[in-house]
């Protein structure tokens, strides 16, 4: 079988018409982000509606489960948040309309919904069962696909492999530190562990693998935004597959359109 004609997971995951209506079905859910009606904070209402959800993905990932669902939820939410921030800050210093920020995120608007659906601080008077379900929700990662519309896309396929992988959630974010249950970072605990990562990067050693990782940093950088984000996903593809061990001297990049489609049509 010619894996140069077969799509990533990842790739579906990433395709405008599947996020469009994963986005769509999420707003079709208030128990599952107004934090402000009783539905919130009912287990089985939420139960209920992330299964149905993951029936979604599962059209085009067969190894989603609600995890997979609460990562990508808080992911979406993690990048417009930034994204909104950033509008909220420019229209403090603008001094005239053109001087606002515009969200570059193709989904922004579809996610407008959230806006004020923050969960209180701690302190506040909520009910515990209501921290709890903010606290699945909390994103672990804040890398996200923003890629925009394009009629190409290169995938890192190989010839030596007959089958697609089976999706697992759990190597989809490798190398993430799972938070203990039931802790929340503040900004100062999340500034303080950085810095920690920061010294102990800066204070080892650097190999040939560091040199080359600055040398791809550097092409990056000079690359146009479509051409990174794109650069970025065959990175992490060809990574992700030398982890499971599925690269060899046989494998390539192939270019190959991609066509919208609905749900349906990908399972």
């Amino acid at each position: 079988m010619d894996l140069s004609k077969k799509k990533t997971y990842s790739e579906y995951l990433m395709n405008p018409q599947f996020l469009k209506e994963f986005i769509e079905m999420y707003r079709s859910f208030p128990c599952l982000w107004n934090v402000k009606i009783s539905d919130y904070s009912n287990k089985q209402k939420r139960q209920k509606a992330y299964e149905s959800m993951v029936a979604l993905c599962r059209s085009v990932c067969p190894g989603a489960n609600i995890q997979f669902v609460k990562h990508k939820i808080a992911n979406l939410r993690t990048v417009f948040k930034k994204e909104f921030n950033k509008v909220q800050v420019s229209k403090t210093t603008a001094t005239s309309d053109d001087e606002v920020y515009v969200p570059r995120l193709w989904y922004f608007d579809l996610l407008k919904f959230t806006i004020g659906q923050e969960f209180p601080k701690e302190g506040s008077s909520n009910s515990g069962e209501s921290q709890e379900c903010h606290q699945d929700e909390e994103p672990v990662d804040e890398t996200m696909e923003i890629l925009e519309d394009s009629t190409n896309v290169s995938q890192v396929t190989s010839n030596s492999q007959s089958e697609d992988v089976d999706y697992d959630p759990q190597e989809d974010v490798p190398f993430i530190r799972k938070r203990k249950k039931g802790k929340l970072y503040n900004d100062d605990d999340l500034s303080n562990e950085l810095l920690s990562q920061a010294a102990a990067i800066l204070s080892k050693n650097n190999d040939e693998y560091d040199a080359f990782g600055i040398t791809v940093a550097s092409k990056l950088r000079r690359m146009e935004e479509k051409q990174r984000l794109v650069a970025e996903v065959l990175i992490m593809d060809v990574l992700y597959k030398g982890m499971l061990n599925q690269l060899s001297e046989e494998s390539y990049i192939a270019d190959y359109p991609i066509h919208y489609y609905s749900s349906n049509a990908m399972s």
